[in-house]
C-alpha cells in the first residue's frame, strides 16, 4: 500500500506542485463555514438544473420536485425562475464578469443580472469561483436577498482520480471549472445534500458543431432550454481567438471526465446523485 501511494504521488508530482500553488492562494471552504455565514436550512434533497435543451422537455417533471433547487447561468431569464425559487445559483463562464467580453455576452448578462436583482423575493445564495470578480457582481446584482459566497477554484490538474477525490474531500479545491453544471452538482454535495438529482445535462454540443467550408470557421448551434443561436466559436470571451474542432472536442472530453470525478467524489461522501435528464451524454451517474 505504501509503495502504491509513493508511485501515485511520483506520477502526479508536477500537477501536485501546481495544485499546492493554487491551494496556497485559496481560503478553505466547507459546508460548516457556509452554514455559519448564511444560516442554511437544507431540505432533504437538491435538484440541480442545467440549461441543456432537454430541460425544456423535462420542466413538467422539474416542477414536481420537492427539494431545494440549484440553478446556473441564465436560468433566471426564464419565467420558471420565480416559480421554483431556487435556493442556490452559480455562474462560471468568465464573460459574466469580464469587462471586455463580446458585446452580445454583455447584453445577455445584463438581462440576467437585472432579472435576479428585480425578481428575487426569497433568500438566494450565489456561488462564485475564486477567480471571479466579486465586486462586479455586487455592483450589478443589488438585492438584499442575494448573498454571495466564494469557493476555491483551480485550473485543470492531471492526477490520478483516486488521489484527486481525496483532495476534493479536503474542501480546499473544486473540480476543474470547465462546465457549470458539474460544478453545481459538486457544490450541492459539498454543502451537505445526500440526495441530488439533476436535469439539463445534454452535454451534446459536439453534435452541433459545423465547419463553414468556405471560410474554414468553426460554428455551433448553441441550444439551451431558453433558446438557440448559430454562432462562430471562440476560445476566449472577447472573440479574438478562433476555436477549432480539436479544442471543442477536448472540452467535451474534459467535461465528461469531470462528471466522472464528481461521481467518485459523491460516492465517497455518501451522496446519491441521479441524472434525470431525458437526453444526456453523461453516463457515469444512474438514470431515472
Amino acid at each position: 500500500m505504501i509503495r502504491f501511494w509513493f508511485s501515485l504521488l511520483f506520477k502526479s508530482m508536477p500537477s501536485l506542485v501546481l495544485l499546492l500553488i493554487s491551494v496556497s492562494r485559496n481560503s478553505s471552504f466547507s459546508s460548516m463555514v457556509l452554514r455559519n455565514k448564511i444560516h442554511l436550512d437544507l431540505s432533504g434533497e437538491c435538484c440541480v438544473l442545467g440549461n441543456g435543451p432537454s430541460l425544456k422537455e423535462d420542466l413538467e417533471n422539474v416542477i414536481k420536485e420537492r427539494g431545494d433547487f440549484f440553478c446556473v447561468n441564465h436560468f433566471a431569464d426564464s419565467d420558471f425562475y420565480e416559480m421554483i425559487k431556487p435556493k442556490f445559483y452559480t455562474f462560471l463562464d468568465p464573460y459574466f464578469w469580464m469587462p471586455d467580453a463580446q458585446e452580445s455576452y454583455i447584453e445577455k448578462r445584463k438581462a440576467t443580472f437585472s432579472k435576479i436583482s428585480n425578481s428575487t423575493k426569497w433568500p438566494l445564495v450565489v456561488f462564485l469561483p475564486k477567480h471571479a470578480d466579486l465586486s462586479f457582481f455586487k455592483k450589478n446584482i443589488i438585492n438584499p436577498n442575494v448573498h454571495f459566497f466564494i469557493y476555491n477554484s483551480v485550473s485543470r490538474i492531471d492526477i490520478e482520480d483516486e488521489l484527486y477525490v481525496k483532495i476534493l474531500r479536503t474542501r480546499l479545491i473544486s473540480p476543474y471549472t470547465i462546465n457549470v453544471l458539474p460544478q453545481a452538482i459538486f457544490l450541492s454535495v459539498l454543502i451537505g445534500y445526500k440526495k441530488v438529482s439533476f436535469y439539463g445535462a445534454d452535454t451534446s454540443w459536439h453534435q452541433n458543431l459545423l465547419i463553414d467550408n468556405e471560410t474554414n470557421e468553426v460554428k455551433m448551434e448553441r441550444n439551451h432550454f431558453y433558446g438557440s443561436e448559430l454562432v462562430r466559436v471562440y476560445k476566449d470571451c472577447q472573440g479574438q481567438e478562433a476555436s477549432n474542432i480539436t479544442h471543442e472536442i477536448m472540452k467535451v472530453y474534459q467535461t465528461l471526465k469531470v462528471y466522472g470525478q464528481i461521481k467518485l467524489f459523491s460516492d465517497a461522501m455518501g451522496a446519491e446523485v441521479i441524472n434525470k435528464s431525458s437526453f444526456s451524454w453523461v453516463d457515469c451517474f444512474p438514470r431515472q
